[in-house]
C-alpha cells in the first residue's frame, strides 16, 4: 500500500519540494547579501530541511493511518463467514479513536468507528458516533472550507485513489464498501442502536421492580414460616411437661407413665418429665 500511494503522490511531492527549494535559495541569497557568513546560512538551511522532513513525514503517516483504518474496518464489517477475535476489533477501534483525537478526522472514519462499536455491542458509543454522521445535524463535507494540513494531505491522497483505483485496489474497494454501508444502512444502524438502548433502559426498570417484588414475597413467606412454626410449637406435647410442674412430686411417675402411654411412639417418649429432671438436680445438690 505504501509504495503505490507513494507513486501516486510522486508528482505532487516533487512540485512541493521544488517550491521549498526555490524559497530556501532566495532566502539564502538575501542573507548572504546582508553580510551573514556562509556557514551560518548553510547551517540554517540544513536545519530547515530537517524540520521539513520530520513534519512532512508525520503528515503523510497520519493520512496513511486513516487508509489503513479503512482497510481493517471494511474487512471486519464485511458480511462474510469470518470470525474475528475480540482483540482484533479492539485494536481497530483503538486506531479509530486515536485518529479521532489527533486531528479533525473525516466523517467516514467516525462512521466506521460507530459501526465497529455496534458490532461489538456497545450501542451507546455506536449511537454517539453514528448520530454525528448520519443524524439530522450532520455536517456536510462542502461546509469545511478551512482544512488542517493533515486533512488536506488526506484529501489529496483520497482524490488520487479515486482517479486511479487500479493503483490501490484494496483501499479503493474498502472506501466504496464503507461509503455504500453508510449510505444504505447508516440510518438503520442508528435506529437499531437507539432502540436497543431504550429496550435496555426499560428492561433495567422491570428488573429492579422484579427484584423488589421478589424481596417482598420472600419476607412474607418468612413470616408465614414463622407462623407455621409457632403453630406447630403450640401443638407440641412440650406444654404437658411444663404443666406437670404444678402437680405434686408423688404423682410425677404416674403422669410420666400416662404421658408415655398416650404417646408411645411420640417424639419425646424417651425423655424424662420436667419434675424428674428437677428432682435429679435437687438430689445432686443435696449430695
Amino acid at each position: 500500500m505504501g509504495n503505490k500511494l507513494t507513486r501516486t503522490n510522486s508528482s505532487a511531492a516533487k512540485y512541493d519540494k521544488a517550491q521549498y527549494l526555490l524559497t530556501a535559495s532566495v532566502a539564502g541569497v538575501l542573507l548572504l547579501f546582508v553580510g551573514m557568513p556562509f556557514y551560518v546560512i548553510l547551517f540554517l538551511g540544513a536545519f530547515s530541511y530537517f524540520l521539513f522532513k520530520i513534519f512532512s513525514s508525520e503528515i503523510r503517516g497520519e493520512a496513511r493511518h486513516i487508509f489503513d483504518f479503512y482497510l481493517r474496518a471494511a474487512e471486519i464489517l464485511r458480511m462474510d463467514s469470518r470470525r474475528w477475535y475480540g482483540f482484533e476489533m479492539q485494536e481497530t477501534i483503538s486506531l479509530g479513536e486515536r485518529l479521532m483525537q489527533q486531528q479533525p478526522s473525516p466523517q467516514l472514519v467516525q462512521f466506521a468507528l460507530g459501526a465497529l462499536y455496534q458490532k461489538i455491542g456497545d450501542n451507546a458509543s455506536a449511537a454517539a458516533h453514528l448520530e454525528a454522521v448520519v443524524g439530522p445535524n450532520v455536517i456536510n463535507e462542502s461546509q469545511i472550507v478551512s482544512p488542517s494540513q493533515n486533512l488536506r494531505e488526506y484529501v489529496q491522497m483520497l482524490r488520487k485513489i479515486e482517479r486511479e483505483p487500479a493503483e490501490a485496489p484494496q483501499i479503493s474497494a474498502a472506501l466504496r464498501s464503507l461509503e455504500r454501508l453508510r449510505k444504505i444502512r447508516g440510518s438503520e444502524m442508528l435506529a437499531a442502536c437507539r432502540s436497543s438502548l431504550s429496550d435496555n433502559s426499560s428492561g433495567q426498570v422491570l428488573t429492579e421492580a422484579g427484584d423488589h417484588s421478589r424481596a417482598t414475597s420472600f419476607l412474607s413467606d418468612s413470616d408465614n414460616c414463622v407462623t407455621d412454626a409457632d403453630q406447630i410449637g403450640h401443638s407440641h406435647p412440650m406444654p404437658s411437661f411444663f404443666s406437670s410442674e404444678t402437680t405434686p412430686t408423688g404423682h410425677a411417675g404416674r403422669d410420666a407413665g400416662n404421658s408415655t402411654q398416650s404417646h408411645p411412639s411420640g417424639y419425646h417418649s424417651d425423655r424424662k418429665s420436667i419434675s424428674e429432671v428437677l428432682q435429679d438436680i435437687y438430689d445432686d445438690k443435696v449430695q
